[in-house]
């Protein structure tokens, strides 16, 4: 009877792929080296394994990213006008009542600005492009 660990899965040339197999390998190590272990508590084995996982692949505390902001500063660098920008990335721009759009283009502007502050790279290809300090959105 041929392993589950052996079985060779399609696209090594994928690096999630090339992740997944990887792992899998070395999951495979760990049961064959504490076999006796594994037969005895199976449930034990795949808490400690767990554990391990979380302390070694962890996600750094705090809220996360909107990937919505990443995307729209990287528009705003290559020169797009923030009225586009309002359209495409914040959620019901079009039906929001006036007061709510403005609140919510101004934050969406500091968000992106803030953003861009902390990739300097992109920074320089909005500054080079000439977009920026227009109407009081600042960038730098």
């Amino acid at each position: 009877m041929k392993r589950p660990c052996s079985k060779e899965t399609p696209g090594a040339g994928n690096p999630i792929q090339s992740l997944y197999n990887d792992a899998l390998n070395f999951a495979c190590e760990l049961r064959r080296r504490h076999r006796a272990l594994c037969e005895r508590d199976l449930d034990a084995v795949r808490k400690t394994i767990r554990k391990a996982h979380a302390r070694v692949i962890r996600r750094k505390p705090g809220p996360k990213a909107d990937p919505r902001i990443g995307a729209a500063a990287r528009e705003r660098a290559r020169g797009t006008a923030w009225d586009v920008l309002y359209s495409r990335h914040i959620q019901n721009y079009a039906p929001m009542p006036d007061s709510t759009r403005d609140d919510a283009e101004s934050g969406f502007r500091r968000k992106v600005n803030s953003y861009l502050q902390r990739h300097p790279v992109l920074r320089r290809k909005l500054r080079k492009r000439g977009g920026g300090t227009s109407s009081g959105d600042s960038v730098a």
